[in-house]
């Protein structure tokens, strides 16, 4: 054979196979996911057969009304779900399979480690077994738009998942929580209604990076969310009402409450007990509960600030002297502070039946408050308990009335009169009016009515931004101003161009101090 007649021959090998795989690719169609439909009628054995048959990524449709005695394990990617409601009644059996597999929970649906990536929507389930469903070992589980009532142990579980969210649920009348979550990390729970469960609303145990916001959570007998043992968790947006504790949080680290209204439980609106490190709660609206905020924990870098505690009332219950109730913040039996204190600031904490802070019983050790409003400004102190004062409480004075504002600017809320703890130097002029700093990067005092025989006035600046108009001397201040201008120096030194305005503004300051007697 000739050299070119085994060039043609190879040329026209490679030219059939190419086209071969060319018509391969336009004439067959991949193989896309299926919808297998459950009519109605089937029984549970009939409902896990098609389970159990179909391919990874497959929606399973329920068509009928009404299933009953169901426990339903799925071990792979599917959608399962029910354009109609349909009702699952579960049963209280965890079958041949269950068994085979070690479990000791019962379920309407079990989603198992195989299940990653599933859906369940659509269902009214009527739960005759520990849960309605649980997901353990999965990832990027989704349940949602389903109504889950009964449980012995609760509606929903998730054990070490990941990824998973569980939104606008309807979960009720379980005996135990209406979603527990245990040893998972990635959690979304989103705009679910959560009521009348014998624990808790939403369980938190062991678990990071859980995400709670725009639920009802209400009528739940221990609390409306509970936190054990967690970090990163983020409860906000929620309104939590009528439940035993509103928030409680043990063993925490990370936890940010912020933006809840919490009212009307019957215990308080936020307890932190055990061990809380770095907690955030802010601009919460905490009203008409036991006590608005209970601390009874080593607390670590914790902060309480923007908040509005009011409408406590007191009542007897097991376990609480009357005495202990009412107040707007209490620090219990067991709190105690590391040597990064507790922040509690510019809150509004009014209307108590008892105290607006108090400590239960006398604490032996130091309880710092900054500044925070109690309805009125209280240069005496009438609204903090004396338990707390006579063991060395460390006070500053209270701010204005509250507005709630962002970390960045809540700083402007700080208060003339008694000098806090800081650095910077202050000049007061007025009967009873006392310099005032904020940690030397506050200048200037603001103007409002004293609670005496006159105002203070002035001009406040933090940065660029305004501050909010602060109460003069107790006794009538008269023309008021106070400066802290460490950080205003420190300023000039660094970029002097940049302050000359702030500069003048000092001159200006300073010039209508010294010559005052001329303008009145």
């Amino acid at each position: 054979m000739s050299l070119d007649s085994f060039k043609n021959i190879n040329f026209c090998s490679i030219f059939l196979l190419l086209s071969i795989v060319i018509f391969l690719g336009i004439s067959l169609n991949p193989v896309s996911a299926a919808t297998i439909n459950v009519s109605s009628g089937l029984q549970n054995y009939d409902i896990q057969s098609l389970i159990d048959g179909a391919q990874s990524g497959d929606t399973i449709n329920f068509m009928g009304n009404s299933y009953s005695n169901i426990s339903l394990i799925i071990n792979k990617k599917l959608d399962i779900i029910s354009h109609i409601n349909t009702i699952i009644r579960s049963n209280n059996s965890i079958g041949i399979n269950g068994s085979s597999m070690g479990l000791t929970e019962t379920f309407a649906f079990y989603f198992a480690k195989n299940s990653s990536g599933s859906v369940i929507s659509g269902f009214n389930i009527l739960t005759n077994s520990d849960y309605g469903i649980i997901a353990q070992n999965a990832k990027n589980i989704t349940i949602s738009s389903n109504n889950i009532s009964g449980g012995y142990k609760g509606s929903i579980k998730l054990n070490n998942v990941s990824n998973a969210t569980v939104s606008k649920n309807d979960l009720f009348n379980s005996k135990g929580n209406g979603i527990n979550i245990e040893n998972s990390k990635k959690i979304t729970v989103n705009e679910n209604q959560i009521s009348n469960n014998t624990y808790s609303g939403i369980h938190v145990y062991n678990s990071d990076n859980i995400n709670v916001k725009k639920s009802n959570v209400s009528n739940n007998t221990l609390s409306g969310i509970s936190i054990y043992s967690s970090k990163n968790v983020s409860v906000k947006d929620n309104n939590i009402n009528k439940n035993g504790h509103g928030v409680y949080l043990s063993g925490t680290d990370k936890v940010n409450v912020s933006y809840n209204k919490i009212s009307n439980n019957r215990l308080n609106g936020i307890t932190l007990e055990d061990t809380t490190k770095n907690t955030y709660i802010s601009k919460n609206n905490v009203t008409g509960n036991l006590n608005g905020l209970y601390i009874d924990s080593y607390s670590v870098n914790d902060t309480v600030c923007n908040n509005y505690f009011t409408d406590s009332h007191k009542s007897i219950f097991a376990g609480l002297d009357v005495s202990e109730t009412g107040n707007g913040i209490i620090a219990g039996t067991y709190y105690q502070e590391s040597n990064s204190l507790i922040k509690i600031e510019d809150n509004s904490i009014t209307n108590n039946e008892q105290f607006s802070i108090r400590g239960s019983p006398a604490l032996s050790h130091d309880f710092v408050v900054g500044a925070n409003w109690y309805g009125t400004n209280d240069p005496s102190q009438t609204h903090v308990c004396p338990m707390v004062g006579m063991c060395g409480m460390l006070f500053s004075d209270q701010v204005g009335s509250l507005d709630f504002v962002d970390e960045d600017t809540n700083k402007n809320n700080q208060t003339g009169g008694k000098t806090n703890s800081g650095n910077g130097s202050s000049i007061g002029n007025g009967n009873g009016t006392s310099g005032g700093n904020n940690n030397g990067s506050f200048l200037g005092s603001g103007s409002g009515t004293a609670n005496g025989n006159g105002t203070g006035s002035g001009i406040g600046l933090f940065g660029n931004l305004e501050s909010k108009g602060l109460s003069g001397g107790s006794s009538g201040g008269k023309n008021g101003v106070e400066v802290s201008i460490k950080s205003t120096i420190n300023a000039i030194k660094s970029n002097p161009y940049a302050s000359l305005g702030i500069l003048a503004l000092i001159v200006l300051i300073a010039v209508g101090y010294f010559k005052r007697d001329k303008f009145n």
